[in-house]
């Protein structure tokens, strides 16, 4: 489980104190996984990244009406819309929270090798092109999500 804490400061900190991995598994599996997680922890906002196959979970979850309108999609290749989510915002905002001290990681190998092998490669001078691990697309779309208003920052693995 990730804890969260408020610092004296009031200022967002998102601490982590443990990291648990689900295996691979059937959307199916992942759905009944996230229900059970949202009676647990009663969530305000769920976020999923929508792209690939992550669409379909969307989907399956947007049929639960309880479920429904808390679901906020995190989709960085929705190409030609207009506000479309760059990657590099994705992963910027990771450097900005850890670099002002809101972001603790746990010391955890999983974690520091998967943040550690994440490529950047300047294109054309133009754009980057960014190749993270499951574990970086996992923590940068988890930190996405205090973005948004009106939410506890809170970070919670299963």
């Amino acid at each position: 489980m990730h804890d969260v804490t408020r610092p004296a400061s009031s200022a967002r900190t998102i601490r982590s104190s443990s990291l648990k991995e689900i295996d691979k598994s059937s959307m199916v599996e992942l759905m009944v996984k996230i229900k059970e997680l949202d009676n647990l922890f009663k969530f305000k906002k769920i976020f999923i990244d929508d792209g690939g196959l992550g669409a379909g979970l969307v989907d399956f979850l947007n049929e639960d009406k309880k479920i429904k309108f808390r679901l906020r999609p995190i989709n960085n290749k929705s190409a030609g819309t207009e506000n479309k989510l760059l990657k590099e915002d994705i992963y910027s905002n990771v450097l900005n929270l850890l670099s002002s001290g809101k972001l603790e990681l746990v010391n955890d190998e999983k974690i520091i090798n998967g943040l550690k092998k994440v490529e950047f490669e300047y294109i054309d001078g133009e754009r980057w092109k960014i190749n993270g691990t499951d574990m970086s697309e996992a923590i940068s779309r988890a930190c996405w999500g205090f973005k948004e208003k009106n939410i506890k920052p809170r970070i919670l693995s299963f």
